[in-house]
Parts: structure tokens; sequence; C-alpha cells
């Protein structure tokens, strides 16, 4: 793209309009996002910190052509942000050039370029927007949460921001490097016992529900239950990857623990386009698969597994298996 536009300046220096230096500096900016992650992995190499790899693949495929962002919705977003709140929607999609063909074009919606490096910065944002217009969360409240990690994180990060508490609880098999990201913002982490089972009070959710209402002047997220959650992605998520596509979709595949993400993104793709196969990948152990297949969930179905931030140990609220086509087990080996 530079390459581009400097060839075309030196032809015609006095033709270079707008649009030109409009792409030069998308272009900069996409340059500037690969440095710092350069760094930061190189800084990872020193002081090991959560998600080394998943950001050291993310620079791989980083080579890709990358779908560009209309250059009008860049100038929504202001060169200087009042807060990391500011930065959240709006991530960019990766063509992944080795997945790719001439026929077939796949493309990776890049969730890192949020603030807390998760797609779940998006939801937190709106959820707490609308307690706050309720009234339900106050100044100086608490902002309890249950979370495999990634929702956590975005809770402690935009507590911090907004100025509340947070208190999240999580799972046992949560990274380490999750539970640090969560505390370094503040947050007070609870880690729920190995294997605790949903009908126990010792679970993770059950354990916030408990934190919340025992704790004066505070909020349950909720993601599993709260519909902000699909209608989130409905609204920011879909529209994104849609327009940046021209709605040019084959089949989308999100995965899911609460069921949020794909729910919205299912509804608004089939609402435009019913052919879109929509594909929701589940750990062996979830028990997703078992309810899509067969609509029920055994007292078997669940089983441990080791893979964080997908599949789930009950059905939750959320999840909408209605604008689902497929459920595909993946194993965590």
């Amino acid at each position: 793209m530079i390459k581009t536009l400097f060839a075309k300046f030196n032809e015609h220096p006095h033709d270079i309009n707008e649009n030109y230096w409009q792409h030069a500096k998308y272009a900069m900016k996409m340059a500037s996002r690969l440095l710092w992650i350069g760094l930061n992995l190189i800084c990872h190499a020193i002081f090991p910190f959560s998600r080394v790899s998943y950001a050291r693949d993310q620079l791989l495929t980083i080579s890709a052509n990358l779908v560009q962002r209309n250059p009008e919705d860049a100038k929504t977003r202001p060169a200087i942000l009042n807060n990391v709140s500011q930065a959240i929607h709006n991530t960019p999609l990766i063509c992944l050039q080795q997945l790719s063909s001439s026929d077939v074009k796949v493309y990776a919606k890049c969730e890192m370029f949020n603030p807390s490096l998760s797609i779940k910065d998006r939801i937190v944002l709106n959820i707490i927007r609308s307690l706050e217009k309720s009234g339900k969360l106050k100044p100086g409240g608490t902002i309890i949460e249950a979370s495999s990690g990634n929702t956590g994180g975005a809770a402690a990060m935009l507590a911090a921001c907004f100025g509340y508490n947070a208190i999240i609880t999580v799972p046992f098999k949560t990274s380490k490097e999750k539970v640090s990201m969560m505390e370094a913002f503040g947050a007070t982490v609870i880690v729920s016992p190995n294997h605790s089972k949903k009908t126990s009070s010792e679970h993770y959710v059950n354990k916030a529900k408990a934190l919340q209402k025992a704790t004066a002047n505070s909020v349950l997220l909720d993601q599993y239950e709260n519909p902000i959650n699909s209608e989130t992605h409905y609204h920011y998520t879909a529209k994104e990857i849609w327009d940046a596509l021209d709605g040019k979709i084959d089949c989308v595949i999100v995965c899911s623990s609460s069921g949020g993400t794909i729910s919205g993104i299912g509804k608004y793709f089939k609402e435009r386009s019913p052919s879109i196969k929509v594909v929701m990948p589940d750990p062996i152990g979830s028990v997703y698969y078992q309810y899509f297949k067969n609509k029920t969930v055994g007292t078997a179905s669940y089983k441990p597994y080791q893979v964080e931030g997908i599949g789930k140990d009950y059905i939750c609220g959320v999840i909408d298996f209605s604008v689902i086509d497929d459920v595909v087990q993946v194993s965590d080996q």
C-alpha cells in the first residue's frame, strides 16, 4: 500500500487526493500496531506474561492482507482517547493466506485488538453502561462476575477505568496469567475448588451470585444469562464483519462459552442471508454438543477438559441454538 502510494506521488506529485492520504494514515497505524506487538513479544520473552503464544501466532498471521475498514469508520474514533473504553470495538479482519485459495477466502476477526486482548471487552462495556443508566451501578460500587478468565479481565480493566471495585470468581483451571492480570487491575479474584459441580455452592457461577447478594452496592454482570451479551455482538461484532465483507459470507465459525457471540452473530447473519452456515466448535466434555444433537443433557454429559474459555458444564440462558447449524467436537490435546 505504502509502495503504491509513493509510486503514485513520484509520477503525479500534485494528484494525490485525500483518499490516498487516508490509506497512508491507515497503513502507518497498522505498522505501529505491528511494532507494538513485536516489542511486547520481546518483553514477554524476557518477562513471561499471559497470552504470549497467542500474540506470537497473531504476529505471524499479520503478514496476510488486511481487510480495510472503511476510512469513514476511522473518523469516528478520535486520535486521542479519553479512556481505554473508547478503544473497544472496530477490530480488523485479516485474510489468512495460508488457509485461503483463489476460490475460498478465510478471515479471522482479530479481537486481541481490544484493550484487554479479548472480545469480552465489548459485552462488559455495554453491560456496565446499561447498569449505570438504570441506576443499579452507583459511584464507588462493586462489579462482581463469574468468568473463565476473559470476561473477568475485561471487567477488572473497566472497573479500574471507571472507578469501581471488582470481584471475579473463576474456575480452578483458569490460568495463573489471567488471574495475575485481573489482580494487576486491582480486582479481587476467587478461585473455585477443582471440578466444582454446577449444583455446588463452590461453583464459580454460584459463588459470584452469593457474593453479589452479600455485598452492599454491588451488581452482577451475569454474562451467562444477560441478553445484553448477545445483543452487543448483534449490533457491533456481526455488523463489523458484515460491512467489511459486504455480506459476502458463506460460513462463520464461532467458539462459545456463554453463547453470546455466536448467538448475536448468527442472528444478524441469518436475518440477512439464511443460507449462511453458523458452526460452533465445542470441546469434548462440554455439554453443548450433546444438547445440540439430542436436546438432552445427561448426568454424564460433562467431563473435565483443559482448554479454557470455550464450552460449558451447563446450558447458559444466553445461547440461541436456533441460529446454529452445526456443533463440531474438538479435542483439548
